[in-house]
């Protein structure tokens, strides 16, 4: 399915662990790109740099454990970067400060746009640039405008049947096209 661009995405995934100190991670698939039928395709200028790391012996290295919090309609524990909730099976929106999973107990929205956010990570976020632009739809907000969302599950589950229904509409277009 991929075959053509493994390596591309193998590399980019080593390069990416290291980055993040992700290290365990980074060896286990720099060894996959030392293996005889990728090695010749890895890029020259990546090449020593991933040999170098899949001799490293990391094995024994503890990686950062990901943290968890309650999903936002059924309050099981989530890690907070899945968007999805394996005990109520619900898609939970991301926060588009952080990029986390929302939170129902600290849950606001941009005013404009309405994409849901964590409020204490949009106000983070808002304060550190320089522009306070949405990152979903560039317009300039005070961060002092928002509001904690007071019923958190009715906006999610509004939210859920808007997206549900414009996606039938969508499907509904494009099959008449």
């Amino acid at each position: 399915m991929f075959e053509k661009d493994l390596v591309k995405i193998l590399t980019t995934v080593v390069i990416e662990c290291t980055e993040s100190g992700l290290n365990k991670s980074a060896s286990i698939y720099a060894i996959e790109l030392m293996k005889e039928n990728y090695r010749s395709l890895i890029p020259e200028s990546y090449k020593t740099k991933i040999e170098k790391i899949s001799r490293k012996a990391y094995k024994n290295e503890e990686e950062p454990s990901q943290t968890s919090s309650p999903c936002p309609f059924c309050a099981f524990d989530v890690p907070d970067y899945n968007l999805d909730c394996n005990n109520c099976h619900n898609y939970i929106p991301f926060c588009i400060a952080s990029g986390r999973h929302v939170k129902s107990t600290d849950l606001t929205k941009c005013p404009f746009c309405k994409f849901p956010a964590i409020m204490s990570e949009f106000i983070n976020f808002l304060n550190l640039v320089n522009d306070k632009q949405c990152p979903m739809c560039d317009n300039v907000i005070d961060y002092q405008l928002l509001e904690i969302i007071e019923e958190p599950i009715i906006y999610l589950k509004t939210r859920k049947i808007a997206n549900l229904e414009l996606l039938e509409k969508n499907s509904a277009k494009s099959t008449t096209d």
